[in-house]
């Protein structure tokens, strides 16, 4: 009886001295997974994370060992795939909502804003109070102003301003609110918002954007020295930005642009003039008088599809609600050819 008790009670005593020696062990090895990623040894950090989820399949530390293996993924596609599994595997883990973020991020990267926007709403349902949620918010608005759902843009903008009074995203989003208003044909809330923007965050990374915007809502409400005191201003603090005052080689405040002042309404602006091309083809056959202008910002070219011209803005306001309610596409009201 003795011996078994004896037996027993060693057998106890190397359970828990093997237990002992593997929790070092797997520290160990995680310690050295963390110090090669601190050194920025990415395939031979890749090379330990994937020794490690071997050896220790049950680890506490795989959700954040494999999110390093996403994060390091060369292919796009795999990377993708990799995230959605942690997401699954580790629903409660932090790194499944680094992961839901990353997943919307690749999508808007990408261009895929209707898939970047679901992502988006999916991180708020899982994660309603993660690090991002603000991000988020923000980042469903932006994917409908992309898609150019201007009005659905703007009730985003306009809630996540009321949601989130003391965000440090506010100013990116009254930014944005302006840019949507800018585009849906508001030009007077445009310039209310810019100028107060302007006001209130002098001091905003983005400043130079703020004048540019407001430079395109001073051309476009024909106040021709405002726009070109705003440029001023914008050479003057920021000499490094575009030279706005020349566009294809010509003085954009020349007297010749502003002789016979009409409006048109602008249905479209595409970043490939191909695309542009379809849609000009499409409304020339529906007997609309349509045309193209390119024009480069922010070092890209873009081709934007006008209707036009118009001798007043009421004309051209007209237009708006036809191209909108006849042919769906949102229209806006611009300073002609």
């Amino acid at each position: 009886m003795i011996k078994r008790i004896f037996l027993l009670l060693f057998l106890v005593f190397l359970f828990n001295l093997s237990l002992w020696a593997s929790i070092p062990a797997e520290d160990d090895s995680y310690r050295n997974f963390k110090n090669l990623v601190k050194e920025n040894k990415i395939e031979t950090g890749r090379k330990s994370a994937q020794s490690f989820i071997k050896q220790y399949p049950d680890s506490d530390y795989l959700p954040e060992v494999k999110f390093f293996l996403a994060e390091s993924e060369s292919d796009s596609y795999r990377a993708l795939k990799q995230y959605e599994r942690i997401i699954k595997d580790y629903p409660q883990s932090g790194f499944a909502c680094l992961s839901q973020g990353r997943i919307a991020r690749h999508y808007f990267t990408f261009g895929n804003f209707r898939q970047a926007k679901l992502a988006w709403q999916k991180y708020l349902k899982l994660f309603p109070q993660g690090e991002e949620a603000e991000t988020a918010f923000l980042s469903i608005g932006s994917c409908d102003y992309e898609e150019k759902r201007f009005n659905k843009a703007i009730d985003s903008f306009e809630e996540f301003i009321s949601l989130y009074p003391r965000s440090r995203l506010i100013p990116q989003a009254r930014f944005n609110l302006a840019s949507a208003y800018l585009n849906r044909g508001k030009i007077d809330q445009a310039e209310k918002e810019l100028e107060s923007l302007l006001k209130d965050y002098p001091r905003w990374e983005n400043k130079a954007g703020i004048y540019q915007s407001l430079s395109e809502v001073y051309l476009e409400k024909g106040e021709r020295d405002k726009s070109k005191k705003i440029l001023d201003r914008l050479k003057e603090e920021f000499p490094q930005s575009l030279d706005l005052e020349k566009k294809k080689g010509k003085d954009i405040f020349s007297p010749e642009n502003y002789q016979g002042k009409t409006y048109a309404v602008q249905v479209g602006a595409f970043s490939t003039k191909k695309r542009a091309e379809r849609l000009v083809a499409r409304l020339r056959r529906k007997g609309y008088q349509v045309y193209l202008v390119s024009a480069e910002k922010d070092g890209v070219t873009f081709y934007r599809v006008r209707i036009g011209d118009f001798p007043d803005e009421e004309a051209a306001g007209v237009m708006v609600e036809k191209i909108e309610t006849q042919e769906n596409l949102p229209g806006m009201v611009v300073s002609g050819k």
